[in-house]
């Protein structure tokens, strides 16, 4: 869509910049074209609906003909917005007719104007994102900007400005006071610059997801921020141009300065950029410079053109932008995915450098003695890129993929995110723009699968949109499904979690693994399922808040068999309350028969369109469960062995809001609509540091099922919610034990021990907080509640080893150290730790083998080598 945007700005420019001289009233001719914007602008849903209808029928007809589709949505796409944007770009040539110059003062004319007609597409960005889209929506934002267009084109129409008649001025002589040369090598160099320039706006949303969250405001900062350093470049340089300067040689500068600064700003260190991470500056200086250079550009592109200033100004605009498209096509769909950021950097740099040597080549070729000079300047230009950008300061995207001791096994920049598989405590992770999306260890992924399939009475098909790592889809195929389609929008994922996760589920023949965009699938397949399963992740990302509208609700409801689930995924840290309230009863719009599960604060919500689901007694594992089934169950998100899935009374527990609660706890809430989302502008503003969950948990308590089989079933149903906060208030405590602000740590992780105190995870945490601050009696409790809890997280059993090593009953430390050992024989500072205390103990046969493995698992470990020196020269050889 955007190639197909900047196409009809294009073709706009060039249209109107070639007839724009035959015009004796141009603005008249612009105040007509305004208006037939706006009144084209309120028709607009009129035509997407139109097209929507017709690529439906094309979908259904060919569903995997990916080319064809993809032709399809290019070709409808441009015939909805193709006539508004060749209108939008043939308003800059018209006023140039209108403000027409002698060639000396066409830079000054053209720049004004040009930064002018700017400032207005920079206002209108921001007021779009920023204040009609959230506060009115799609359909109301659109005919404020309709309304806009049609009151400036009448307003224009009424100025007595319109009527007066200009006469042609043609640059007959426009050559001879710029400096000879073709005016068609100045828009091919202007084309190439503006491929590398928007190329480099592809760079520049990928690197800002390294360091920053990408959310729904992200573009319109982007846009706002490029647009305003373009109005700034433009009015530079018709304020500070000289009529002695030559715009060809002023030109080349500017492409060369651009790209030498794009390449240093991006070899800054990763350091630098993640201490700013979140900062709004972020923006401007990243973005800020380049754009300046690049405003100041078109003015002087403009005025090497031939013709009149609107010719001048139409033709440079429409080269810059073709080239543009070209640019953003290249890079978004081929240098990226298949080169990487790196060598996309490299690219585009080269590219701008090398166009501003030859610009500088090509206007000084006919002074006299002044090739050497000539010379000498472009092999500076290219010098200077090649000290700045070729020496690898900083690895883009690696450096920025991995903090803390995680260690990077694998990355793949696609064609939409950044990829990256990570490494950390014997834990592989998956993670997509730095965002943690699974791993490779049994969680509550798996657990969003077996819940419904057990809900259900016989799933035979299952449509899964978001792949992860696989665990839900694997979980799936443990109930005999015969069908598993799974919907991914990345290209790329599939083949990437393939190599660095168990992938045994995507050679299933049941299994299909299908590229696409989950609305267009939920609104144009024709397949029905058992179960619709929409497991999306964080909210804010781009795209996402529109799969927890009434629309897509309504679409998933159409891909329903009979008696057919359809599960949601809530991320509970990245809603408010109001938030949350609007979800569900948006859910209920469509599900009226649902209910709310606990499954960690990725709570699901799990409906059917029919109206007498047995939600007051589910179904749950019992006799006839698969035995697969029932040893994946046996998993506790809290809790240990004793609050395993596979206990019936566990797992009945998790449900804890059916239909009534769920009406009530909604209460009339505004439901969530396409128009208006909201949730993508809620979620951008909430930190998942200090998220909104336990007020949303105290909410919650208010309507949870109290009743059960037995008072278990409600006791462990109370102690979920309570594991909501608690897991909320630790995450809390983590960032502030990382910033140095231990008191606070140690407060949040109090309060989240009270909440769960059979949450292992908060007790390790605590048990170590205590033991770095010296409390080694304190951190033993702590540490053996952990171990009870985290009965495979060597981490519990160190801790409480540790803490009894230090208070001297190292016999009973022992016994710690091997549980742990049994757990991670991998980890050297275990065997070290353990030898220390064996070697204590006398036993200085058995340390020094446990020093030995320390060193050979890690080469760098002094203590361990200290230790294995000190061990050797009391044994001997």
């Amino acid at each position: 869509m955007v190639a197909v945007f900047f196409l009809g700005l294009a073709a706009g420019s060039w249209i109107f910049g070639c007839y724009a001289g035959r015009l004796r009233r141009p603005l008249l001719v612009f105040a007509g074209l305004e208006i037939a914007l706006g009144l084209y602008a309120l028709l607009s849903f009129v035509w997407f609906d139109w097209a929507d209808a017709v690529y439906g029928g094309i979908y259904r007809a060919w569903p995997e003909a990916t080319l064809l589709l993809g032709a399809a949505r290019t070709l409808l796409v441009g015939l909805v917005i193709l006539p508004a944007t060749v209108v939008m770009g043939a308003t800059l040539p018209l006023y140039c007719r209108w403000r027409d110059a002698d060639p000396a003062g066409r830079i000054r004319s053209v720049g004004w104007l040009y930064g002018l007609n700017t400032l207005g597409a920079a206002c209108g960005a921001a007021l779009a994102g920023f204040v009609l889209l959230p506060l009115l929506g799609m359909a109301a934002g659109l005919a404020v900007a309709a309304l806009v267009s049609l009151v400036s084109g009448v307003l224009v129409l009424l100025l007595p400005l319109a009527r007066f008649s200009r006469e042609q001025t043609v640059m007959s002589a426009s050559l001879e006071v710029l400096g000879s040369g073709d005016p068609r090598v100045a828009l091919w160099l202007y084309g190439v610059a503006g491929f590398a320039a928007l190329g480099l706006q592809v760079v520049w949303l990928r690197f800002l997801s390294l360091i920053l969250r990408n959310t729904v405001t992200t573009y319109t900062l982007v846009l706002t921020v490029v647009l305003a350093g373009i109005v700034l470049g433009s009015w530079l340089a018709a304020a500070l141009v000289r009529r002695e300067w030559h715009p060809g040689r002023a030109f080349a500068v500017l492409q060369v300065a651009t790209g030498c600064l794009v390449g240093l700003l991006l070899a800054l260190p990763a350091g630098f950029w993640q201490a700013a991470s979140g900062a709004w500056w972020v923006y401007a200086l990243l973005l800020l410079p380049p754009s300046v250079l690049g405003g100041a550009s078109f003015p002087l592109a403009a005025a090497l053109a031939a013709g009149t200033a609107a010719r001048g100004a139409g033709s440079a605009a429409a080269a810059n932008t073709l080239g543009g498209v070209a640019g953003v096509l290249a890079t978004g769909f081929a240098i990226i995915p298949l080169a990487g950021l790196r060598m996309a950097v490299l690219l585009l740099t080269l590219v701008m450098v090398g166009v501003g040597a030859a610009a500088w080549l090509y206007w000084n070729r006919g002074v006299s003695r002044s090739w050497w000079r000539a010379g000498a300047g472009a092999v500076a230009a290219l010098a200077a890129w090649a000290a700045v950008v070729l020496p690898e300061w900083t690895r883009v995207p690696e450096d920025f993929l991995v903090e803390g001791a995680g260690r990077l096994l694998g990355h793949r920049e696609g064609f939409g995110a950044n990829l990256a598989v990570v490494e950390e405590a014997g834990v592989r992770r998956l993670e997509i723009d730095r965002w943690w999306q699974g791993e490779d260890r049994r969680n509550h992924q798996s657990v969003s699968a077996h819940i419904p399939a057990l809900l259900h009475p016989e799933p035979r098909s299952v449509l899964l949109i978001g792949a992860g790592t696989g665990q839900t889809a694997a979980r799936f195929l443990m109930h005999g499904v015969e069908r598993l389609d799974c919907v991914d929008i990345e290209p790329v994922i599939f083949d990437f979690v393939g190599q660095f996760f168990e992938a045994d589920w995507m050679r299933d023949p049941r299994t299909r693994l299908i590229v696409e965009d989950g609305r267009t699938y939920l609104r144009h397949a024709s397949e029905r399922y058992d179960i619709v399963s929409m497991e999306l992740g964080q909210i804010f990302r781009p795209g996402v808040a529109y799969f927890y509208t009434r629309e897509a609700y309504a679409y998933a409801r159409e891909r329903l068999n009979p008696g057919g689930l359809v599960v949601q995924f809530m991320p509970l840290p990245f809603f408010t309350l109001e938030s949350l309230r609007a979800a569900v009863g948006t859910f209920l719009e469509e599900f009226p028969e649902a209910s709310l599960w606990f499954n960690t604060s990725e709570v699901l919500l799990i409906g059917s369109p029919e109206t007498s689901f047995p939600w007051e007694r589910p179904r749950g594992p019992g006799p006839e469960t698969a035995p697969e089934i029932m040893e994946d169950l046996r998993y506790a998100h809290w809790g240990g062995l004793r609050r395993t899935l596979d206990r019936p009374e566990v797992f009945r527990a998790g449900l804890l809001l059916g239909p009534a609660e769920l009406v009530r706890f909604a209460g009339g809430a505004v439901g969530l609509r396409d128009n208006r989302p909201l949730l993508d502008q809620v979620s951008a503003r909430i930190d998942p540091m200090d998220s909104d969950e336990v007020r949303i948990v105290e909410a919650l308590r208010a309507e949870l099922r109290a009743g059960g089989e037995d008072g278990e079933t409600g006791r462990i149903r109370e102690r979920n919610l309570g594991d909501i906060a608690a897991t909320a208030l630790l995450r809390r405590a983590v960032q502030a034990d990382r910033r140095g602000d231990a008191a606070a740590a140690l407060v949040d992780l109090v309060e989240a021990a009270r909440w769960n105190p059979e949450n292992g995870e908060v007790q390790l945490r605590l048990g170590d907080l205590l033991l770095r601050q010296g409390d080694v009696t304190g951190a033993l409790d702590p540490f053996r509640e952990a171990e009870r809890y985290l009965i495979d997280d060597f981490q519990a059993p160190r801790g409480v080893a540790l803490c009894l090593h230090r208070l001297g009953r190292v016999e009973e430390a022992l016994r710690f150290y091997r549980r742990a050992l049994a757990l991670a024989p991998e980890v050297a500072e275990l065997h070290n730790n353990f030898g220390a205390a064996l070697a204590e103990r006398g036993r200085h046969g058995e340390a020094r083998r446990h020093f030995r493995e320390a060193v050979r698992l890690d080469p760098d470990h002094g203590d361990a080598r200290r230790n294995l020196d000190r061990i050797d020269a009391l044994l001997g050889p």
